[in-house]
């Protein structure tokens, strides 16, 4: 669980970061190599703490009244 956790975070966060070196690109019109990797590498990251709670806790996590809104909205940035 541990391990699965770390590929994911790392690979998630080595994606977001990387997302930076195809700035250029989007500010010359093509925002697809930016937007692939920046979201997926959230994504990744996100998911990565479903390693240690399990999917179905973080999932329950995520749509416990405290926090449905700010999940609803940063879910709903992402499509």
């Amino acid at each position: 669980r541990v391990l699965g956790f770390l590929a994911c975070l790392v690979i998630g966060y080595a994606l977001t970061i990387t997302s930076l070196f195809s700035y250029t690109a989007l500010i010359h019109g093509n925002p697809a190599p930016f937007a692939l990797r920046y979201s997926l590498g959230n994504l990744l990251a996100i998911c990565s703490t479903a390693f240690l709670m399990g999917p179905q806790a973080q999932i329950k996590s995520m749509l416990e009244p405290q926090r449905f809104y700010a999940t609803t909205v940063y879910l709903g940035a992402r499509s």
